[in-house]
């Protein structure tokens, strides 16, 4: 991006970090679908390393932040990490990241997730930078 960037132009990039995920009341299927985005995904810390590729592409001025999202009062979070982890299962069984019962425990508990209104979800974070040339 920095090669093709005008000098004084600037760079933008937004990249997940897929290496946590917080609950309460703690959710153990959460653990499993962080061995999936670890397994799945070709490099899942890629958004803790914006920085540090930007500084490395010879960035003049590096702007840098994160967002988290919580959820408390709703699902939508929680449904997309449960389709998420039924989109994602079989494929996560065949390359051998879990098993078979994994899976199945994994999807069960992302349910009981999605159905528990006092539960809070905290979502991995999500690395941003404007980089200028």
């Amino acid at each position: 991006m920095m090669r093709v960037v005008r000098p004084g132009g600037f760079a933008v990039a937004y990249e997940a970090d897929f290496v946590m995920e917080l609950s309460s009341p703690p959710c153990t299927a959460l653990a499993h679908i962080n061995r999936i985005w670890q397994g799945l995904f070709q490099n899942p810390s890629l958004g803790r390393n914006l920085v540090h590729y930007f500084r490395e592409a010879g960035a003049s001025e590096i702007q840098a932040g994160a967002v988290i999202q919580l959820e408390h009062d709703a699902s939508v979070l929680k449904r997309v990490y449960r389709l998420t982890a039924e989109a994602t299962g079989a494929l996560a069984e065949s390359k051998g990241l879990l098993t078979a019962d994994e899976v199945k425990e994994m999807i069960a508990g992302l349910i009981r997730m999605e159905e528990d209104p006092s539960g809070v979800l905290m979502k991995f974070p999500d690395m941003w930078v404007i980089a200028r040339r």
